[in-house]
């Protein structure tokens, strides 16, 4: 098992609050595969990972999303009723018509320790993130296709404290970091403990 599905799995059983779970969902789903009125779904690897997205719609909206497996063992969610969709979109505040997708900050309960922040971050690490083995080399980042997205993500970094760089790389956006202590920071504000005392060590 790589360090980067370690962290995962770890991070896919996190605890949230009432106010977290939502950013963390909300997190999930808009940097899924697509979250569009057309298209709602995510492609992952992790058994843990297609759980966590799952259980976080259906504990929210009520709606059940639809699982298939391929033959090498990648999980499919998506959600194939429109108005299932449409219901999605609009506990989460949009309608499916916006021209540029963009984080919603309303998901994002302002708090004084940031914990929805941290909450969403740590979603969006679960399905498009990855983390090398420390052991290894000092590497996190972050995959998103699209600019406008991107540059939101990066915003609620650096509010965080974060330090972070982008680059594109085959037609996607990477937010990186390679330095020891920043990755450190990251891994811990998402909240992999275990994850955080390993580096450390």
């Amino acid at each position: 098992m790589s360090f980067s599905t370690e962290v995962k799995n770890e991070l896919a059983q996190t605890i949230s609050s009432a106010c977290c779970y939502k950013a963390e969902a909300f997190g999930m789903l808009i940097f899924g595969r697509a979250f569009s009125l057309t298209e709602i779904s995510l492609m992952t690897e992790l058994g843990s990972i297609a759980e966590r997205y799952c259980a976080c719609i259906r504990d929210l909206t009520g709606v059940t999303p639809t699982v298939k497996r391929s033959d090498a063992g990648n999980y499919k969610i998506s959600i194939p009723n429109k108005a299932d969709r449409i219901k999605i979109l609009d506990f989460f505040g949009y309608t499916g018509k916006e021209l540029a997708l963009r984080i919603n900050l309303a998901n994002l309960e302002q708090t004084n320790n940031d914990c929805c922040s941290k909450a969403f971050l740590r979603g969006a690490f679960l399905v498009c993130g990855s983390i090398t083995d420390p052991e290894k080399d000092y590497h996190i980042e972050f995959s998103v296709p699209k600019l406008k997205l991107c540059n939101d993500l990066m915003q609620i970094i650096g509010d965080m404290g974060l330090k972070a760089k982008k680059i594109i790389r085959n037609n996607s956006y990477v937010i990186y970091s390679k330095e020891a202590e920043s990755i450190e920071d990251f891994i811990g504000t998402m909240g992999a403990n275990n994850a955080f005392m390993q580096i450390m060590q």
